[in-house]
């Protein structure tokens, strides 16, 4: 994935995507840190090299959690 928009930054590291983000910063730092999202900005002179080149080495951990969805309809349940 390659965007400039902070939003698809956090679905693309959820669905286990590469994400290569077109900004010199990001609120998604969690992406950055965990090696799968890196911040190109776009008047770099190895902009296409880094593309090319990005490969992380290791596999996405759940930095987000796990299972939310499920804790959050049970949490919604609860309320009824």
């Amino acid at each position: 994935m390659i965007t400039d928009s902070g939003g698809i930054q956090k679905e693309a590291y959820l669905l286990k995507n590469l994400c290569i983000t077109i900004c010199p910063e990001t609120e998604w730092v969690e992406t950055v840190n965990a090696g799968w999202n890196i911040l190109i900005e776009p008047d770099e002179k190895n902009f296409i090299e880094q593309i090319i080149n990005f490969n992380p080495s290791t596999e996405p951990q759940k930095i987000f959690g796990e299972n939310v969805a499920v804790k959050m309809v049970e949490l919604m349940k609860s309320f009824y």
